[in-house]
């Protein structure tokens, strides 16, 4: 057998068989609150064997970058979370009701993402996740007037304390496409 012949049956016979992969712990977090996009990635992350924990915005915080609340106590929700991820008078942190190991932060997305891996994982795991994953943010996380997004900030203080991050971004019209948002959602487990 000529050389180019068996590198290409080498080649064949190695796409044939599975790539080996291991589960993962992920923290997914982003700035736009509960999304359809949230919702259907955890779902596909799950469903590909990965040990997911949410911790999102209570209210979509696009365009606030890496800030954080200082001096302000979380305090009881004055409205309620988008999509109703908890009603008006629920405490300012809490579970998202019928969504498994999914949790809201009545704060900045950055302050959600330290509650992730400050409690959530802590708890879950016993220790930092694997990997963050930051999105899919609906629309551009990056542009000529925003140079830092909330999506981006969250992989970026995840980062910044030595974990395997990533910031993910998908079209607007995914703002509450359920169809899109799980065509996104396996796009992005591939790259994973």
């Amino acid at each position: 057998m000529h050389l180019p012949a068996l590198t290409r049956l080498a080649a064949a016979c190695a796409l044939a068989l599975p790539l080996s992969s291991h589960a993962l712990n992920i923290l997914l977090t982003n700035d736009d609150g509960l999304t359809a996009n949230v919702r259907a990635l955890q779902s596909a992350l799950v469903a590909a064997g990965h040990d997911v924990v949410v911790s999102v915005p209570c209210q979509n915080q696009s365009g606030k970058g890496a800030s954080v609340n200082f001096f302000a106590p979380i305090t009881p929700l004055a409205k309620a979370c988008r999509n109703n991820a908890a009603p008006a008078g629920a405490p300012g942190v809490g579970p998202i009701a019928g969504l498994a190991q999914a949790h809201y932060v009545d704060g900045t997305p950055v302050m959600a993402t330290l509650y992730g891996l400050d409690v959530l994982a802590t708890q879950r795991w016993g220790k930092a996740p694997d990997l963050v994953i930051s999105g899919p943010n609906e629309g551009q996380n990056m542009g000529d007037i925003v140079v830092s997004s909330g999506t981006v900030s969250n992989a970026q203080i995840a980062l910044s304390r030595g974990l395997q991050a990533i910031a993910i971004s998908a079209d607007t019209d995914t703002t509450g496409n359920d169809a899109l948002a799980a065509e996104v959602a396996q796009l992005s487990v591939q790259l994973i």
